[in-house]
């Protein structure tokens, strides 16, 4: 008797997130060409900042209309110079380093802080330096922002053209069924989850809130972000289950 009622409660909320899921896959509009600021944290990456910044340079996406942010964090190893000589390549990249003078916040959160401080545009795009943005990444994020619409995520998973091969294959379905109940409950109006690589927010939300500061120290610190902006805004959160806006991570 548990087992049948647990097996249709299953069912009932596997319909439920998949037509939750269905509902921001077809929510998309017309493509719009916002100014965009991207944001990249990070700490000793030299061997995987470039092909980042690769993946970046390719976005179908006016050039013109997109900032890069580059934030050091006390790197100690080339990430600083190898940042620095792709500054040719394109005109809006920058790189900023994160200072512990009279800031509170550790980790990432004060370098995203500093970022959002940077930046000069309304919208703000996380990702992390070790991913590879699919080429219409940005351009789908953007096509999400209406007017209304505060936050937008999408999903992260893992290479697998890698050595461990089937352990990312794994990880990336584990990932993808988590964050595929994060579109559906969105769908349902509930935002509950989301992955910090791949993440997008109006950064006069950010501000309303009062950014990190005002958020308990956690070492989730995007999904406490997320859940903030949930609770404390009325901004309309979308979360497409689209190959487009797919970001790519190293295991």
């Amino acid at each position: 008797m548990i087992v049948d009622i647990f097996l249709v409660l299953y069912g009932l909320v596997t319909v439920a997130l998949i037509y939750g899921a269905a509902r921001q896959s077809n929510l998309q509009e017309d493509q719009r060409w916002l100014k965009l600021s991207v944001l990249i944290p990070a700490k000793d990456e030299e061997e995987s900042i470039g092909a980042c910044l690769d993946a970046l340079f390719r976005q179908d996406y006016p050039v013109e209309d997109f900032e890069i942010i580059v934030i050091n964090d006390q790197s100690t190893d080339h990430t600083v110079d190898r940042v620095l000589k792709r500054k040719n390549e394109f005109a809006n990249l920058s790189c900023i380093d994160v200072s512990t003078d009279d800031n509170p916040l550790i980790g990432k959160s004060r370098a995203i802080g500093l970022g959002v401080e940077t930046a000069k545009h309304e919208i703000i795009v996380m990702t992390d330096a070790d991913c590879r943005p699919n080429p219409n990444w940005l351009k789908t994020i953007a096509a999400n922002f209406t007017d209304e619409v505060g936050v937008v995520s999408g999903i992260t998973i893992l290479q697998t053209n890698v050595k461990n091969r089937l352990f990312a294959i794994m990880q990336s379905i584990d990932w993808i069924f988590l964050l595929g109940a994060g579109s559906a409950a969105v769908g349902m109006g509930q935002p509950i989850s989301c992955i910090g690589s791949n993440l997008a927010f109006r950064k006069s939300l950010f501000n309303q809130i009062g950014g990190y500061k005002n958020l308990k120290f956690s070492v989730t610190e995007d999904l406490q972000l997320y859940k903030s902006l949930a609770k404390k805004t009325d901004a309309v959160f979308r979360f497409p289950m689209t190959r487009d806006i797919l970001n790519y991570s190293l295991p």
